[in-house]
This record gives C-alpha cells, structure tokens and sequence, in this order.
C-alpha cells in the first residue's frame, strides 16, 4: 500500500470514508454496502480503499453493476445506476462514489449479516431499517430524519405548485 507514514488518513465525514485495506470477508462487504446505502440516504458520498489484497474483487465486487447490485439485494426501492468507481493507488486501491438518491430514503428488505468464526450471527443492519449517514460513521434513520425528510419533501413539492402557478396564473372570467 502507497501511504507515506507521515500521512493519515482523511477525516472521515459525512460524505466521506477512507479504508487502508480490504480483504475481502463478507462482514467488510456487508459495511461497504451499509455505507454506499448510507451515503446515498443522505447527500452522496466516496468511499476510498487503498489496497484490495485480492484482485478479483475489483471484478467480482468492485465493479459498477455487481456493487449496484449487491446494494440493490439488500434495499427498497432500488438505487439507479449512479456508483462510479475508479481504481486508485497504481491500481491496488479503488474510489466508490455514490449520489444522493432521488428515491430516498432506502430501507433494508432483508438482513445484513455475517457468521463469525464462533458461528454466531453478527448483524451489520437490520430488515426494515434505514440507514443514514452521521458525521464520520453510519447510523438509522430516527425521527427527527423522518420529520427533516418530511418537510423537505413537502418543499419540493410546493415550491413546484409555486412555479406552475406563477408562470402560468389562473385566467380571471
């Protein structure tokens, strides 16, 4: 991996996530997926790997349409195909960038979850959630999400009556 010692890592924020290495296990998978569905909850975001240990994850894991996929499997309604991905590193590392999704918020249709090496199940997100972004870590939805959501929503959907009704104002009779 290509870090100079005299440099850490970025900060991590709220569309912003940096790892050092990727194994390749299926709870780092699963984290992946829980981040890219976080950022695309929130406002987007890019989440940088400097070293893949294993080449065929950049094409059986990182690569646009199996990550949009993966993502997909987990959550309702679907993500569009907005994940760019760019290797990095002199190619031993990868750069996922996600958008804020038009369709959010996503919730999880199914269990994220992992056996450990004591056969337990440990879960990284939970059926019926949503997961949003917070500072430098992923968190669920609560109800102050809900209530910001709601009325940014609702903006929208007024400031569009708002444009119709002043550029095309009712006749008077």
């Amino acid at each position: 991996m290509i870090i100079p010692k005299d440099k850490k890592l970025d900060e991590e924020s709220y569309i912003r996530e940096e790892k050092a290495v990727f194994n390749g296990s299926d709870s780092e998978k699963l984290k992946i997926i829980q981040t890219l569905i976080c950022f695309a909850n929130y406002q987007g975001g890019e989440l940088r790997i400097y070293e893949v240990k294993n080449e065929l994850d950049f094409k059986n894991f990182f690569d646009a349409v199996s990550i949009g996929n993966a993502i997909n499997s987990f959550i309702e309604p679907p993500i569009g195909w907005v994940i760019a991905v760019k290797q990095i590193n002199k190619k031993k590392g990868v750069i996922l960038k996600i958008r804020p999704s038009a369709r959010s918020p996503h919730f999880y249709k199914k269990d994220g979850y992992f056996i450990n090496n004591k056969d337990e199940k440990v879960f990284i997100f939970r059926r019926g959630s949503i997961g949003i972004r917070r500072s430098g870590s992923n968190d669920v939805y609560s109800n102050v999400d809900f209530e910001q959501m709601f009325k940014k929503k609702i903006a929208e959907i007024f400031g569009s009556i708002q444009d119709i009704v002043v550029k095309q104002p009712m006749e008077e009779n």
